[in-house]
């Protein structure tokens, strides 16, 4: 979702993979970040929402609050006689969403070095996150998040190809090291000759 844009920068071929690599692994982040900001909203009730997040963590937070009977009393106005569960069972239903979350996390921190098995997990994952959301239906509301799910799909696949055609190139040629200092060849300076010593006979002339 946020390339590395060098603007009147050429970059080399190499560089440019690796701008699309380090791109997929930025928009794990962002998916991080934004569903972890969503949970903690729903579960303090406010009603703001980010639409570039993750479905099932936030879904299994909103069960969670549901069952555990967490929204206002007029959300369940239509409901008579329903059994709540108790604050444990919401705990488990965070620690189930957050647990999710933190999976994304983990394949964002060890596909770095462009270990591109974990970026092909984080694929699967945002794969398996679209299919529940359509399943959920197609709503209004819902486009907006299974258009940046599709982005996600696309921008990872990507990345995974860019890592590929790295492995491919050629390695780039390493400059010999520079010496620190440099043999100076040092002409031949005339060595001095001691003076001759004056004795006594040639004092008294």
């Amino acid at each position: 979702l946020f390339g590395n844009n060098n603007t009147g920068v050429s970059l080399s071929k190499r560089q440019q993979l690796e701008a699309k690599y380090q791109s997929a692994r930025t928009d794990l982040l962002l998916i991080v970040a934004l569903t972890v900001i969503n949970i903690v909203l729903l579960v303090t009730g406010s009603d703001s929402y980010f639409v570039f997040s993750a479905f099932i963590p936030y879904s299994i937070a909103f069960l969670g609050m549901t069952l555990c009977g967490k929204f206002p009393a007029e959300y369940y106005d239509d409901a008579e006689g329903v059994f709540y569960l108790d604050e444990s069972a919401f705990v488990v239903f965070i620690a189930i969403a957050v647990v999710l979350t933190l999976l994304y996390l983990l394949c964002w921190y060890m596909s770095k070095d462009f270990k591109s098995g974990w970026l092909v997990f984080g694929l699967v994952m945002i794969s398996i996150d679209n299919a529940a959301l359509l399943l959920g239906g197609l709503e209004l509301s819902s486009i907006i998040d299974i258009l940046f799910h599709v982005w996600m799909i696309v921008t990872m696949s990507l990345g995974l190809s860019a890592n590929k055609k790295l492995k491919e190139l050629p390695e780039e040629p390493q400059e010999p090291e520079a010496f620190e200092s440099e043999f100076i060849p040092q002409e031949d300076t005339p060595k001095e000759e001691p003076a001759p010593k004056l004795n006594d006979q040639d004092i008294d002339e």
